[in-house]
């Protein structure tokens, strides 16, 4: 268990070295902490090594299945996305605009970019189009991206407002792998 502390530790510290937001770091402490919690080392993960969604940006590896990729866009955008999980693959994604944008917006936008995730982008955001109203923290299956167990689920985490500008943070996740 001190060994787990203490890599949770050092995978927050490196996390912290990337200049992150403070809500950033909260997404980042959770999803550590969520992954010692069980107990699981890297080593004994099913989930493969974290890699790159988009070309550019800023992209930091801090062990080998997390990682933090930062993207401005044209307009003053950016997409922060935060790879983690063990049992399961997790993505959380923060997209900052500065005008107010949907999560279905976000998703394209990210898919318009290019991204190479492991889930399906249109078909979360024909999902989450078909559900506009979806409260926070609700799950959401994404029909068609997995089966069963392995279906990839939705879930707002936050919306709002920062300085001048909007933001959605969201999470998609697939598992137990």
């Amino acid at each position: 268990m001190i060994t787990a502390i203490l890599t949770v530790l050092l995978l927050q510290a490196r996390f912290a070295d990337l200049g992150l937001s403070r809500d950033a770091q909260h997404l980042v402490r959770a999803h550590s902490e969520a992954w010692f919690a069980h107990g699981k080392l890297e080593e004994q993960c099913p989930r493969g090594e974290a890699t790159r969604w988009l070309d550019g940006g800023v992209y930091k590896q801090v062990s080998p299945i997390a990682a933090v990729e930062t993207h401005v866009l044209k307009g003053g955008a950016n997409i922060t996305i935060i790879q983690s999980g063990c049992e399961y693959y997790v993505a959380s994604i923060r997209f900052v605009s500065p005008h107010k944008i949907s999560i279905a917006d976000a998703l394209r936008e990210v898919r318009r970019l290019g991204a190479k995730p492991v889930f399906d982008l249109s078909k979360a955001e024909r999902a989450i189009r078909r559900r506009p109203n979806l409260a926070l923290q609700t799950e959401l299956p994404i029909p068609g991206d997995g089966t069963e167990f392995l279906q990839t689920q939705l879930t707002i985490t936050r919306v709002g407002t920062i300085g001048d500008g909007h933001f959605v943070e969201f999470q998609l996740s697939k598992g137990p792998l």
